[in-house]
């Protein structure tokens, strides 16, 4: 079985294809507001390198944000047409908040805007502090709060390849298009 798995949520671009969940290709590298342009081009030339085709791919597992707007929509685009093209393919969504924690003890953070930040708290996959938007105050509050939990933050010195491969169970079935949805986050949560 065939997977492709595409995190463009943020400033690094990540794809993976797998079969039978052994690696066949990774592509882990800065693509900062250049997902666009080469999300399409990479996921080809990765295809094309280990001698596959997009109609071979059995399962898709993309992320929903939090994260770059355009980003975001890159991989739900993607995963939407793919769904059109090939009827059978089965997708999966997975929080890029989630991705970044693994499954560790961490207090997961992406940078947002005006000064402020994503955070989730998650413990071995499971989430025990829901995803927000947070002011700095806010998040040095609840770093100062959980002792005991690593802080990650934008994916640096993060193993993204394997948190895809390690949290396939945590990922959410899609099972009808209308579901494909992103996760944007707005300043009406926490201030």
């Amino acid at each position: 079985m065939y997977k492709l798995y595409l995190d463009s949520s943020g400033a690094i671009l990540t794809i993976v294809v797998t079969k039978d969940d052994q690696v066949l290709a990774s592509y882990s590298k800065p693509a900062f507001q250049k997902q666009t342009e080469l999300a399409l081009k990479t996921i080809d030339e990765i295809l094309t390198k280990i001698k596959i085709s997009l109609k071979e791919i059995d399962e898709v597992m993309i992320t929903n944000g939090p994260g770059s707007y355009t980003g975001v929509r890159v991989a739900i685009t993607f995963a939407k047409t793919l769904s059109v093209l090939n009827p059978r393919i089965k997708i999966f969504v997975i929080n890029s908040l989630l991705l970044q924690a693994g499954l560790q003890k961490t207090i997961s953070i992406l940078s947002g805007y005006n000064n402020k930040s994503y955070l989730a708290v998650y413990d071995r996959g499971k989430e025990i502090i829901t995803t927000q938007l947070v002011t700095e105050d806010a998040k040095q509050g609840i770093i100062s709060d959980l002792q005991g939990y690593q802080v990650v933050s934008d994916f640096q010195d993060v193993d993204i390849v394997a948190n895809f491969l390690v949290l396939q169970e945590n990922a959410k079935d899609i099972n009808k298009l209308e579901e494909l949805q992103p996760l944007y986050l707005g300043d009406n949560f926490i201030n």
